[in-house]
């Protein structure tokens, strides 16, 4: 079950496994005293905690793509103008946020990338042992180091081993 389903309490993540899912992630409007909380009532097992997230901030049936990129009077004649392409919306302060273009002609823009890796200590000691890092248009050098990161931020077992 993936975060935007905003499961953040026990009777909503309980209701969601009972119906079949094998795993949830909770709401993104959790935070960490809350995350922790929620493995004190649901099996950590069942739980997924994204450490690196880009949130969406919002999906439109307009297309950003057509209307900046195509060489068309409207955003209604596209010529699939979001194919191999980049786009990004700059907001008040100056934050380029990335378009994503998604079939068919939805397109979702998202914020920054909110780097959580420094809770996966108190996660790990609370039993969790799923993260997620999420991932958006970060070039590879960046997405192998924030996989790195998350990787050595698990609390090593004895023998040196991460579990």
């Amino acid at each position: 079950g993936d975060a935007s389903l905003n499961a953040v309490n026990t009777p909503a993540v309980t209701w969601l496994l009972e119906r079949g899912l094998d795993l949830v992630v909770p709401g993104r409007d959790l935070g960490t005293d809350g995350q922790i909380e929620l493995c004190g009532s649901i099996d950590p097992q069942r739980l997924a905690i994204p450490v690196v997230e880009r949130p969406p901030l919002f999906h439109t049936v307009h297309c950003l793509f057509a209307a900046h990129l195509a060489d068309s009077p409207d955003n209604h004649h596209c010529g699939q103008a979001c194919r191999g392409r980049v786009l990004s919306l700059r907001d008040d302060q100056g934050t380029a946020n990335a378009v994503v273009g998604e079939m068919p002609c939805r397109n979702t823009v998202f914020g920054e990338s909110r780097d959580r890796i420094d809770t996966v200590p108190a996660l790990h000691a609370a039993g969790l042992r799923r993260f997620v890092v999420e991932l958006v248009d970060e070039p590879p050098q960046v997405a192998r180091l924030l996989v790195q990161r998350a990787v050595d931020a698990r609390p090593r077992a004895a023998g040196g081993q991460s579990s």
